[in-house]
């Protein structure tokens, strides 16, 4: 289905859910209803309908590249990929489960990260707020992760102090990131 019979449907659906109340409450009504649609419209696109057996995803050309890219550099295929990340087209998401104590979720989970930002979004680094907000996104516990992270210096390079804190991966937490995605991206369970 085209957008404009998608904003359509969601524009017919709207008026449905309305059509039983009286003014000036079906006005409001009908606008919280259209936007909230159009939000969802919008962010199954982004989210990548592919997983749902819908369109595929939409990401740029470029975009595609650099995940063939990764693709190759760790010897998986973009579906195996996809097991771990969920790409946007200016972020991603880890969405592998992690294994172990708190600090080696924590620290899988940043290496995942870091590897897959460097590797698609050319972003090298990460900063403190940024990563402890991604893994409470998650639902990973954040309680000593500076802890975690300064406590593998042959993985990750830590500076700047407090909330200026950035993060990124050493040469060797790198090649160790790229193992880590390539077993992440294998072993995960088939339901």
């Amino acid at each position: 289905m085209s957008k404009i019979g998608k904003i359509k449907e969601q524009i017919q659906t709207a008026i449905e859910a309305v059509k039983d109340f009286d003014e000036p409450y079906k006005t409001k009504a009908f606008e919280v209803i259209l936007s909230r649609n159009l939000d969802e419209l919008s962010l199954g696109k982004d989210r990548g309908e592919a997983k749902e057996g819908k369109e595929p995803k939409e990401l740029s050309l470029a975009l595609n590249k650099r995940i063939d890219a990764l693709t190759k550099e760790a010897n998986l295929t973009v579906e195996q990929l996809e097991n771990v990340y969920d790409f946007g087209d200016q972020d991603l998401t880890v969405i592998a489960p992690l294994e172990g104590t708190v600090p080696d979720k924590q620290v899988s989970f940043t290496q995942c990260l870091l590897i897959g930002l460097e590797r698609v979004y050319s972003k090298k680094s990460i900063s403190a707020p940024e990563l402890t907000k991604k893994i409470d996104d998650t639902g990973l516990n954040t309680k000593n992760l500076s802890r975690s992270l300064k406590n593998r210096p042959d993985i990750f390079r830590k500076m700047g102090k407090k909330k200026e804190t950035v993060y990124k991966l050493t040469d060797v937490g790198k090649t160790s990131a790229i193992a880590l995605v390539r077993t992440l991206a294998t072993s995960v369970r088939q339901t």
